[in-house]
């Protein structure tokens, strides 16, 4: 069967069926419209990338409960929230690193013994580089968006204590990365990590 002479509702309705070759064809003839959308929302292509193969992992797994009108508004609505939702977080770790700043020079008297706010957040960045993009993420929800072990589990459909080891992987690498300022660093951010 020729898929690409398919028009999206024949598409739809072979996946429905869990056609794979009418996935991979609905994968073709949209991901490049969406990543170069994404890209140019978000000027991040690993995130444009992927946000992109979220969109198209939640269709294949809701593929038997769909309901398509049309495939390229239903693939770019999706693709509009993930958008919103990666900024809003964005935005988000920004208050957050803002607070810590505020209180980084609330609570000490600049010293040349101490790290600067700019060393600190510098620490804080490269150890995020180094964790899985999947351990980053959780660690982010956890920390940043104060959501529980539970909701985590559901987002990433994994265990409680899935979660928990993503999050103590995370904090045993912030913990070497700064273990000389762990003392300070506990008391500039304890109200948060309760």
């Amino acid at each position: 069967m020729n898929y690409q002479s398919l028009n999206d509702i024949s598409l739809v309705a072979k996946l429905r069926q869990g056609d794979v070759d009418a996935y991979k064809e609905i994968y073709i003839r949209y991901w490049k419209k969406m990543l170069h959308h994404a890209q140019h929302k978000l000027a991040n292509l690993e995130a444009s990338e992927e946000i992109i193969q979220n969109i198209f992992l939640t269709l294949w797994e809701k593929r038997h409960r769909l309901e398509i009108e049309s495939l390229e508004a239903y693939l770019f609505s999706a693709l509009k929230y993930q958008v919103i939702d990666y900024l809003r977080k964005q935005i988000q770790e920004k208050k957050y690193l803002s607070l810590a700043q505020g209180r980084f020079f609330e609570f000490s008297a600049p010293t040349d013994s101490q790290l600067t706010y700019d060393e600190i957040l510098s620490i804080f960045e490269k150890t995020f580089l180094e964790l899985p993009d999947k351990t980053a993420r959780i660690f982010r929800m956890s920390r940043l968006e104060h959501k529980s072990t539970k909701e985590i589990a559901a987002s990433f459909r994994l265990t409680e204590r899935a979660v928990e080891y993503h999050i103590s992987q995370a904090l045993r690498l912030l913990r070497i990365r700064l273990t000389d300022y762990l003392p300070f660093l506990l008391l500039l951010f304890s109200s948060d990590l309760n």
